[in-house]
């Protein structure tokens, strides 16, 4: 099972690393799609980049499988405790 989330985990961040983001803004940007998927999990990839496009961090292509596995990760290792349901669990992505 951690293999594999390893996994779903490495391609998220290989994806926003070819769009072009560094590893410190793509846990900035995991921890604000947990936080949308947390408050409300209706919400589609669509509505989260819009959302996302009036923060701060850069404007990303947001695809709904991608959105899937970002909330695979988050429910997967929110059983650890809810602070990895908000995205701790990329937060080696800061020492990077």
């Amino acid at each position: 099972m951690d293999g594999n989330l390893e996994k779903r985990k490495d391609f998220i961040v290989k994806y926003f690393m070819e769009r072009g983001l560094e590893p410190p803004v793509i846990y900035e940007v995991i921890q604000y799609l947990a936080h949308s998927v947390f408050f409300d999990p209706g919400l589609s990839a669509f509505e989260i980049k819009e959302e996302l496009y009036k923060t701060r961090l850069p404007s990303v292509e947001l695809e709904e499988e991608l959105l899937q596995k970002v909330k695979e990760c988050l429910i997967i290792e929110g059983r650890k405790g809810l602070e990895y349901r908000f995205g701790k669990g990329f937060s080696y992505l800061m020492s990077i």
